[in-house]
């Protein structure tokens, strides 16, 4: 510890971080909008929630999407908030559920 502060490599910052976020919020439900959709090698969904005001990162494998995604598309997804190694942001989608009779942001 640096002046009382706890001092980390890179990867134990990234895996105190996702512990730390696994114990405080285990699954989260974000309600928004689908941009960016995309599917990689027919193995991995990647797609963006957004409101009007931020945008989050989503990632899935494609044998967990149920729903038909497209930009545009209002969505309800289950998800678990982690830090890739790379220090990236993202959700874990468990679930994507459509939004019915919502209104786009």
């Amino acid at each position: 510890m640096e002046n009382g502060q706890p001092s980390f490599t890179v990867s134990e910052a990234i895996a105190v971080i996702n512990q730390t976020l696994e114990y405080a919020y285990p699954t989260i439900v974000v309600e928004g909008e689908v941009t960016s959709f995309k599917v990689n090698q027919n193995k991995w969904v990647f797609f963006d929630i957004k409101d009007s005001e931020g945008t989050l990162n989503c990632f899935m494998s494609v044998h967990q999407l149920r729903t038909q995604l497209e930009d545009g598309m209002r969505v309800r997804v289950i998800a678990q908030p982690r830090i890739a190694r790379w220090g990236r942001f993202s959700l874990t989608v468990r679930d994507v559920q459509p939004e019915i009779g919502r209104a786009h942001v």
